[in-house]
């Protein structure tokens, strides 16, 4: 991010921190099945002494868990380290033309060829007159793309870190970072597993970056996870829903968790909004278009964007084995959607659910997730 009133400068690290907010624990120290990280890059941050694995800016860092027990779930979580200038759900549409630029800013997290956990935006920008005012809304703790939260919404510390960026027209810096308790529990049966987190539309590593920590994996059997009643779910999918609702996070793990019983309540609950599949299938394939047919690439690319969030379970399957190129145009398609309100209450619903469907992915969450976007 660079302030429209300022200059870019240097980040300062400062080590400031109230001496009960040190964590005792490091990235090494692991409880559980044992994980291979891709990238040995760690560091430790100014102020509160925790050690993470990174900085990292636009990449991709897998952790490998092999010889998993035999179980039904899959329990994942961690600390994820927002660190400088994140800018959230800027609109690209906002920024000049021919700049740099500032966003949007998005981390990813994903099981290797499976389903996407948390597709999302992230701002650490203040609420001063300094700062983008458009970079100062993110996506996180909803679920639903398209929502505008106030930076570091949901966030378990702020400023904590020690990350600041001195702004030069006044005395004191403003701290820049934001510490995230990511938690998921998933159907899963393998003997392995592959966590992929992944940012996009990041500036360099001074300006923006990210890092996690206290990676844990845990196995669960089926009777280890506590099941959903309809009004539970009933209940769950509102609070997912709502913007406003402090259980977001919470809310989603409890649809996951009702497996098919979940699937069979949007299969009643969730108005279809079926768009064409073959023909949504032949603009991804024309995303595929080498350089000597750039007119087809860029026209495919259009009209997948203006079909709006609806197209976004397509994207997100297409995503899973698409080559690099390609899935940087699937990205940007999806980055572009996912910051632009949805109108539509009942498509917010849809896309919602197939984020469900997608994490479920028994028979019939499959079969659910078609009814509710295909033709």
């Amino acid at each position: 991010m660079r302030s429209l009133a300022i200059l870019s400068l240097p980040f300062l690290l400062l080590p400031l921190l109230a001496a009960g907010d040190k964590p005792s624990d490091k990235p090494e120290e692991q409880v559980g099945p044992k994980l291979t990280y891709s990238s040995a890059d760690t560091a430790k941050t100014p102020a509160g002494d925790v050690t993470f694995h990174g900085p990292f800016t636009n990449e991709t860092l897998t952790v490998s868990i092999e010889k998993l027990e035999p179980h039904e779930f899959l329990e994942i979580s961690c600390d994820l380290l927002i660190l400088h200038t994140w800018d959230g759900s800027v609109l690209p549409e906002t920024q000049p033309r021919g700049s740099e630029p500032n966003g949007p800013d998005y981390l990813r997290l994903a099981l290797k060829s499976g389903p996407t956990l948390l597709y999302t935006t992230f701002s650490n920008l203040p609420d001063d007159p300094g700062f983008l005012a458009e970079g100062k809304f993110q996506n996180y703790p909803s679920q639903v793309p398209g929502e505008r939260l106030h930076s570091q919404t949901g966030a378990a510390a702020t400023g904590t870190l020690g990350y600041f960026y001195p702004w030069i027209v006044t005395p004191q810096p403003f701290p820049l970072d934001a510490t995230y308790k990511i938690k998921f529990t998933i159907p899963h049966k393998d003997k392995t597993a592959a966590l992929e987190f992944t940012a996009m539309g990041l500036q360099n590593i001074i300006d923006e970056s990210w890092g996690i920590t206290h990676v844990q994996v845990r196995t669960l059997s089926d009777s280890a996870v506590q099941k959903p009643d309809a009004f539970e779910i009933t209940n769950a999918f509102r609070d997912a829903l709502d913007s406003k609702a402090k259980n977001q996070p919470e809310a989603f793990q409890t649809l996951i968790a009702g497996m098919d019983a979940t699937a069979e309540w949007f299969a009643k609950n969730v108005q279809a909004k079926p768009i064409d599949a073959a023909h949504v299938a032949q603009l991804v394939k024309d995303l595929w278009a080498n350089d000597q047919q750039l007119a087809t690439r860029d026209s495919a690319e259009k009209e997948l964007q203006a079909m709006g969030p609806i197209v976004e379970p397509y994207l997100r399957d297409a995503r899973r084995t698409a080559p690099g190129e390609v899935r940087f145009r699937l990205d940007r398609i999806m980055k572009y959607v996912g910051v632009h309100p949805i109108e539509d209450e009942n498509v917010r619903r849809i896309v919602l659910a197939a984020r469900v469907l997608e994490i479920i992915n028994t028979p019939r969450a499959v079969e659910v997730r078609r009814s509710l976007t295909e033709k």
